[in-house]
């Protein structure tokens, strides 16, 4: 009944109260949510948020009285669910100490055979425990069992079998269109729940590559248009890319593209990111990324300490192509062949800086890189190296990725050096 009065009283009065304890803040979203008071709900959960994404470690205590209102009440916090579905998937020993992972997945374990766990949501975590092997040793066969049982009646469960259709993994066979069914069970809402969002993502991805089922650009697009309304950056930047190539029946608008690039980047995803990158660059072969050569009026500027920033962003989580175009970018400076080039912004050319980014393109086996990587083992900016650099001469000729005129350039290296040493 306590939170029953404060919904009332901020009903009447219509002020929210950010102090809210963390417990006081999941009790109050089951109070709005049971009397569909859509504007406290949606304070909760973005007061929810804030707290966890400040501490993981809040997330695993507030599990503990979400599972409270499940058995005593049977609703549900779709963002505690999603932020302890990251901790899992993650598994970083940063956020969450193995002890602490340890006592969670022993809680679920205890959740799950009492037999009144509601909605699934315990079976559903426990399965990614032994997935990621959070708390516990990695077990997809053991994961995906205890999938099938959850998703019987929970969305992300439906979504995560799906996965394993989609990937055949856990044992079991790939099946594209089990996979197609199983998002769409995913995104249907019923009495109780709606629709799970991420699964319209793997939809559009369906849609957009006939995986499962007919290609449907119109569908993907719409399903692309659905999440990315709610702020999730991969569906954002799918839609800038339907933009951007005139896709789904939209017509090419590059301003439209770039907005919806931008807020994807502003959350950092990578291939956002490289596509800004790509675009304030210009670089030759940007069709084969983004579908579509520029129009021949731009947008925006060609810049390329614009393309920088956003290589960087990508480069610093991993993204390969992004690595290599940034170093490329260093190594040539805002110049080609010693002429200022058009939005060179006066980047002033650093091969040492370079060097590292090209290096890690290489090794992932851009063959671009790789060539790169022998040439500059040859150049003076950093020790020369000449057997590292016949090694990835030799590299880009055994790539199988390496278009011809690459491989004729590494043989003429690769020859140069022979004839040095004999």
């Amino acid at each position: 009944m306590k939170y029953i009065r404060i919904l009332l009283d901020l009903l009447q009065n219509n002020k929210l109260n950010s102090a809210l304890s963390l417990q006081d803040l999941l009790w109050l979203d089951w109070a709005a949510q049971a009397v569909a008071a859509k504007k406290i709900r949606a304070f909760c959960q973005s007061s929810l948020k804030k707290i966890f994404e400040a501490s993981p470690e809040s997330t695993i205590k507030a599990f503990h009285c979400f599972m409270e209102q499940k058995r005593q009440l049977k609703m549900t916090n779709p963002i505690l669910e999603d932020f302890i579905c990251d901790l899992i998937c993650t598994n970083n020993p940063a956020a969450i100490s193995q002890a602490e992972a340890e006592a969670f997945f022993q809680h679920l374990d205890e959740e799950v055979k009492k037999g009144d766990a509601i909605d699934g949501v315990a079976q559903t975590l426990l399965a990614e425990c032994h997935l990621h092997g959070f708390g516990t040793t990695k077990d997809a066969s053991l994961a995906k069992d205890l999938m099938e049982t959850a998703a019987l009646y929970n969305h992300r469960a439906q979504l995560l079998m799906g996965v394993f259709y989609q990937e055949g993994t856990g044992g079991l066979k790939q099946d594209q269109k089990r996979a197609f069914e199983l998002y769409q069970q995913a995104v249907a809402p019923d009495k109780d729940h709606p629709g799970y969002l991420p699964a319209h993502e793997l939809l559009a991805y369906c849609y957009e590559n006939g995986a499962g089922t007919p290609k449907d650009l119109y569908a993907a697009k719409a399903s692309y248009e659905d999440v990315a309304a709610t702020g999730r950056p991969h569906a954002q930047y799918k839609l800038g890319v339907f933009h951007y190539t005139g896709a789904g029946g939209l017509k090419r608008n590059e301003h439209k593209a770039l907005a919806y690039f931008k807020k994807a980047a502003a959350q950092k995803n990578p291939d956002a990111c490289l596509a800004l990158g790509l675009y304030y660059f210009d670089f030759t072969g940007s069709y084969d990324l983004l579908g579509a050569l520029p129009l021949p009026t731009r947008a925006e500027p060609k810049s390329q300490a614009k393309a920088m920033q956003y290589f960087r962003i990508a480069a610093e989580q991993g993204d390969h192509e992004a690595e290599w175009r940034l170093g490329v970018c260093l190594y040539n400076g805002g110049k080609d062949k010693g002429k200022d080039i058009e939005g060179g912004d006066g980047i002033v050319r650093d091969g040492v800086q370079a060097f590292p980014w090209i290096l890690k393109a290489a090794q992932a086996g851009l063959p671009s890189a790789q060539y790169q990587t022998g040439r500059m083992y040859i150049e003076n900016e950093i020790p020369q190296d000449i057997q590292e650099a016949k090694n990835w001469f030799t590299a880009v000729l055994q790539n199988p990725q390496t278009h011809d005129s690459l491989k004729d350039q590494a043989t003429e290296e690769l020859v140069k050096i022979l004839s040095m040493e004999s």
